[in-house]
């Protein structure tokens, strides 16, 4: 256990050293413009010439460049939220991200539905915003492949701002040649429907993808339906937790919105403090989550993301909002 706790830690060290310079480039190019003097004030432009000023600004659509506030929330939401899933694995050792290829996609998921595989996101950048949005909101890329392990449910209320941050700071990633990807090896749809008793009865000749996409992961992850997406994200103290819990990290689609576990595609265990987290303190929280350790020295499960390229990056005062959620939620409703 200490050798695998050694080898998290250090996952959470070098993700720390190792993330791109984007959001210091942007701070540092914000220093430099607020330290500079204000310009000398320009003479007044002739009639003509605000006119043609004022018609080419009516017709010429703005292209600003993406604030740093917006790239360096699009850094935090990608590191908690995406890069565990899209940068692979180290050949070396499985327990440590290659970080030489952030983002690029390629980790393998197994499950009823057989094998497949995570996205390049890199390549996102090429996307239009209607395709970025339909493969964040819907898990359904513009070649229309079905993702059958993306958790687009919970994205359906991300805040409109955080999803823009996400797609700013991917934008403001080196771009790359594509990565090489296994293809998914999919179950036929009848073991499918034989491996996964509530599939058994729907009808109609559909592949493996469809019966996943459509007819089950709907089903399991009712949490997201509560959620209406907003603009920004919350700021009131009791709904941040929340925000966290149900739509930034998605626990709700593998462990539920009441707790009570068993969630496809991982069947995760429930996260109740009078169940499988008995006796957990927040600061058990914290290890868990940025070391992947269970306080009896266990590791968390694999498909649990912990260390700094994933919920190991969330602030303190994030994960006390998530530790707050799920006391309340261990707390049973008390009778009318």
């Amino acid at each position: 256990h200490q050798a695998v706790r050694h080898v998290r830690i250090c996952i959470r060290d070098n993700g720390v050293r190792q993330v791109p310079r984007q959001r210091e480039l942007f701070f540092l190019a914000t220093g430099l413009l607020t330290g500079c003097d204000a310009p000398e004030p320009a003479p007044p432009a002739s009639d003509e010439a605000t006119e043609a000023t004022e018609a080419t600004e009516a017709t010429t659509p703005d292209a600003p460049a993406a604030p740093s506030a917006d790239i360096a929330r699009g850094e935090h939401l990608v590191r908690v939220a995406c890069a565990d899933c899209h940068t692979p694995r180290s050949s070396a050792d499985p327990y440590q991200l290659d970080q030489t290829r952030y983002l690029t996609g390629g980790n393998a998921f197994p499950g009823p539905f057989g094998t497949v595989h995570s996205t390049d996101l890199i390549q996102t950048q090429s996307w239009t915003d209607a395709q970025r949005d339909k493969a964040l909101q819907e898990g359904i890329s513009p070649d229309g492949t079905m993702h059958l392990v993306m958790p687009w449910h919970h994205f359906r209320a991300l805040a409109s701002s955080d999803q823009a941050a996400i797609w700013a700071y991917i934008n403001s990633l080196p771009s790359r040649s594509p990565a090489e990807i296994p293809p998914d090896e999919l179950a036929e749809p009848a073991e499918l429907r034989e491996r996964v008793p509530p599939l058994a009865n729907i009808e109609g000749d559909l592949d493996t993808r469809t019966l996943w996409h459509d007819h089950l992961m709907p089903n399991a992850q009712e949490a997201v339906e509560v959620a209406r997406r907003t603009e920004t994200p919350p700021s009131e103290a009791s709904a941040v937790g929340d925000y966290l819990f149900d739509v930034v990290l998605g626990c709700a689609s593998c462990h539920g919105q009441g707790l009570e576990g068993g969630h496809p595609p991982f069947f995760a265990p429930d996260l109740k403090l009078d169940g499988t987290l008995t006796g957990w303190t927040e600061a058990d929280l914290r290890v868990a989550l940025r070391d992947g350790l269970r306080p009896n020295g266990v590791p968390t499960a694999p498909t649990m993301p912990s260390g700094a390229l994933a919920y190991g990056a969330l602030s303190d005062a994030e994960i006390n909002a998530v530790f707050s959620t799920i006391q309340a939620r261990s707390t049973p409703a008390e009778a009318p």
